[in-house]
């Protein structure tokens, strides 16, 4: 049986990279909305792109891992740091697609951009000039209603306060996630529609299975 007792929480490093990604196929990618309603993952196949999402920001030091007894993930949130120069990554700024894995990549890139943008976080919050985003948040079925995702988002604040910031940032894709949040206290500012978000041809991209009708951004002062 999952013990959540017997479980350690620790920052996660470049070195845990591997294991990240290994956790991510087999309970994340399977479960996340986004990648269901475009069948990223049909086939068995990978994408590279997703993966390397997954692990670009680890050198920052906000992201977390949580361990079993035996060493193995079974609970991870993934941050990246935020700043108010920065803006958000064009379509057309990504590299040419090479293959349908990519092409849906792409789609969920943009989807991203357009929720950030809407919800313009540093235009409702002129004093935050970097915050934490909480970008992925998966935790082992067999561990699931632990109070494990709690603790990790726990731990994701108090190391956004020890890296000199204010604000964390939840972008929910997951009808579930934004639930999650929204109990831990954090404050709604924006809900982007699926059906929102088309195609050159005016068709809805992610034709999501409900409850998951919105992405909804949430962020929490530290």
């Amino acid at each position: 049986m999952a013990d959540p007792a017997a479980l350690t929480h620790r920052v996660a490093t470049p070195a845990d990279a591997d294991a990240i990604v290994d956790f991510a196929r087999r309970f994340f990618f399977v479960d996340e909305p986004l990648t269901i309603a475009i069948r990223l993952m049909e086939g068995g196949g990978r994408c590279t792109e997703l993966e390397d999402y997954c692990t670009e920001s680890l050198a920052e030091g906000n992201s977390l891992v949580s361990e079993n007894a035996d060493g193995e993930v079974v609970g991870i949130v993934l941050n990246g740091i935020k700043r108010r120069i920065e803006g958000p990554c064009e379509p057309e700024e990504l590299p040419p697609p090479e293959g349908q894995a990519n092409t849906k990549f792409r789609h969920i890139v943009r989807l991203l951009d357009e929720a950030d943008a809407q919800a313009d976080v540093f235009g409702r919050f002129p004093d935050v000039d970097a915050y934490v985003d909480i970008k992925i948040l998966s935790v082992h079925p067999d561990y699931r209603g632990k109070g494990i995702a709690k603790q990790l988002i726990d731990q994701s604040r108090e190391l956004t306060r020890a890296q000199g910031m204010s604000m964390v940032r939840c972008v929910c894709t997951s009808f579930y996630t934004h639930k999650a949040v929204a109990r831990l206290g954090f404050q709604h500012v924006h809900t982007m529609p699926y059906k929102s978000f088309v195609d050159e041809q005016g068709r809805v991209v992610f034709d999501t299975e409900p409850p998951h009708d919105n992405v909804e951004t949430y962020v929490a002062r530290v």
